[in-house]
């Protein structure tokens, strides 16, 4: 009774592959492309961009929000938990939070804390990039501090989204 033999030994061969995945069953799923995060303009009355000229001695490491000039954009995580930080991309600008953790689909909100005219002159541009594990993208929100020293005043300016809303 080959027969017998043969449908024994398509069942052990059956039994094998179902243990370990080897053509029968379900392909395991493709890897998931990177999620991706944005950042915006903020809820509420804050503005999306803005620009205000002030004297230099004002932009010495404070909060431009104390000169009129709140600097903070609305950051919201994608589809997966977002470990963030922030890093400015120049030493005269300062962020916060310098990091945090965002569920799925919720938002924070990111500022620049400080200002510093210190060794600026000129116009400056900065950015405040947000990154996180796993997200495909990194967001960026940018700053502009134009200082003239012989008159004394800075123009300090800034975007949540220069796609959208380019600096003035």
């Amino acid at each position: 009774m080959p027969h017998r033999h043969c449908l024994l030994a398509c069942m052990i061969a059956a039994a094998f592959c179902a243990i370990c995945s080897c053509g029968i069953g379900t392909l395991p799923a493709p890897p998931t492309s990177a999620t991706k995060s944005s950042i915006g303009c903020p809820g509420g009355s804050q503005p999306c961009s803005g620009s205000v000229q002030v004297p230099l001695i004002l932009v010495n490491g404070t909060d431009p929000a104390t000169f009129g000039l709140p600097i903070s954009c609305s950051l919201t995580a994608g589809s997966q938990t977002m470990n963030f930080i922030t890093v400015p991309s120049q030493p005269w600008l300062g962020s916060f939070p310098t990091n945090g953790t965002l569920l799925p689909s919720s938002s924070t909100t990111v500022s620049v804390n400080s200002l510093s005219a210190a060794n600026v002159s000129n116009r400056n541009i900065g950015n405040v990039t947000v990154s996180a594990s796993g997200y495909s993208d990194n967001n960026s929100m940018q700053v502009e501090l134009n200082c003239d020293v012989l008159a004394g005043s800075c123009k300090v300016a800034f975007s949540c989204n220069t796609k959208t809303n380019p600096m003035p």
